[in-house]
């Protein structure tokens, strides 16, 4: 009996030290919790993109609650380089008791404030939240649901009898985010939008986020719907998808619009696929034009140290190269197909910055175009071939040019390559004069030089003729 006495005494003290083990622990996790979420609200003030800020938050022993504030600042959303801002006010509660499947979980809501959330509550009413419920994993990862009611608001009547509508359906999805990584996915089943006799319907809408570096923007984000309609016009498989991927010191900027079928009441379209973008850019450079976008969306406003940096950039980043272009046109139109592409490159200048005025000798460009079947009229058809515009190929049509060292051809001949020539002077000349750009001079009184005074009678010339004043806005 004393031997039983004794086992249960010590399993006793065996699951006593257990659970103090584990709520000590569960304290602790409470201490990161607060110490995770105040390095996400350390984000750059002034940094433009997705961030955390304004941190209110209340630690209790075993659980936790306050506020902060989810910010989306624009970098050149307002007149005169002022960053607009878009803010939710996110009210959380945590608990910190540890469990099998992560540190803590947690129950949250958000509503809109500040200008964004004033507008928002007068067209959508207060229903404009969205909320949610996770945990954060062993791993300090934040992992949601989240869920949004149906948001119905009128819009004005335009000169119709009857005002218009946008409804959306009550939306729902998942996130995940990290210090840097941020990963959204979230549906609607269907958006309207009708007024004036004229109405826009998407069927199944899916936002997709995956960045891996939210604040510098790397990653993928694409829009789609499964279905839509439009008056006569409706389709199917509609993607709006964009990619910023990094290499090295190289990025590459990706839009890749395409849809599945459009019809008016019979197919029209079908596997539509387009991709475009920009490949190869020397990353330092353009996180330095991106800063001097962000200080000043004016770029005439810099002052002479940063006007100083942005002439830097603009060099280097020519100076290094890299290509644009259209990667892919592809798809089924209703009496044939087409099929195309288009390369721009901009070769490095090797050791030694190229200036912004000597591009026309690293600069190559080439381009085709296949229409197959019968797209065109016979008479259009036979005209572009009589004038070298196009050659046949496969019983259809195919445009190609390459152009190089000042030299243009087109479908294999050689031609006048003076328009091209003279576009790439007036590409020169442009960057050239962005690179010397001269800052705004404001007088005694504050006005801008070049700006006329009220009271004053513009700046005469020879003869009496008004001229601008050097230095005047442009």
């Amino acid at each position: 009996m004393a031997g039983a006495s004794a086992k249960v005494a010590v399993a006793a003290g065996v699951v006593a030290l257990g659970a103090a083990g584990w709520l000590g622990a569960s304290v602790y996790t409470g201490r990161s919790v607060q110490a995770l979420l105040a390095d996400l609200a350390a984000d750059d003030p002034a940094a433009k993109g997705l961030s955390f800020g304004q941190l209110r938050h209340e630690t209790g022993l075993l659980a936790s609650s306050g506020q902060v504030n989810v910010l989306w600042r624009e970098a050149c959303g307002a007149p005169g380089g002022r960053a607009a801002q878009q803010a939710l006010e996110v009210s959380y509660e945590v608990s910190h008791l540890i469990g099998p499947d992560g540190l803590a979980r947690f129950s949250w809501k958000a509503k809109p404030t500040g200008e964004a959330g004033a507008a928002l509550a007068r067209v959508f009413g207060q229903e404009a939240r969205l909320s949610g419920e996770g945990k954060v994993t062993f791993g300090s990862v934040v992992q949601s649901s989240v869920s949004m009611p149906e948001l119905v608001a009128s819009l004005p009547a335009s000169g119709s009898p009857q005002p218009g509508e946008v409804r959306l359906a009550a939306a729902s999805g998942r996130l995940q985010f990290d210090r840097q990584a941020l990963s959204i996915d979230l549906g609607s089943p269907r958006l309207l939008l009708q007024g004036a006799g004229q109405a826009v319907e998407l069927k199944g809408i899916a936002l997709d986020v995956d960045l891996s570096d939210r604040a510098r923007g790397l990653g993928t984000l694409a829009l789609s719907a499964e279905a839509f309609s439009a008056g006569r016009v409706s389709g199917e498989g509609l993607r709006l998808a964009s990619s910023v991927a990094e290499r090295g010191d190289r990025i590459d900027i990706l839009f890749s619009p395409s849809v599945r079928e459009v019809r008016a009441g019979e197919p029209i379209a079908r596997q539509m696929d387009l991709e475009f973008g920009l490949r190869n850019l020397h990353a330092p450079s353009l996180r330095t034009l991106e800063s001097l976008l962000t200080e000043s969306c004016d770029l005439s406003e810099l002052p002479e140290p940063s006007r100083a940096r942005l002439g830097e950039a603009i060099r280097t980043l020519l100076a290094q190269g890299f290509s644009a272009g259209v990667s892919r046109l592809k798809g089924g139109l209703r009496e044939g197909s087409v099929d195309g592409r288009l390369d721009i490159e901009l070769k490095p200048s090797g050791p030694a910055p190229a200036a912004p005025d000597a591009l026309g000798a690293r600069l190559r460009a080439s381009g085709e175009l296949n229409l197959a079947g019968a797209l065109l009229p016979a008479p259009q058809k036979q005209m572009l071939l009589s004038m070298g515009i196009a050659t046949e190929s496969g019983g259809g049509l195919k445009a190609s040019f390459e152009y190089g060292d000042g030299v243009l051809r087109a479908n294999g001949r050689t031609l006048d390559a003076a328009l091209a020539s003279g576009a790439i002077a007036t590409l020169e000349r442009g960057l050239a004069s962005l690179t010397r750009l001269q800052p705004k001079r404001r007088d005694e009184e504050g006005h801008e030089a070049g700006e006329q005074k009220a009271d004053a009678p513009p700046t005469a010339g020879p003869g009496g003729v008004a001229v601008p004043v050097p230095g005047a806005k442009f």
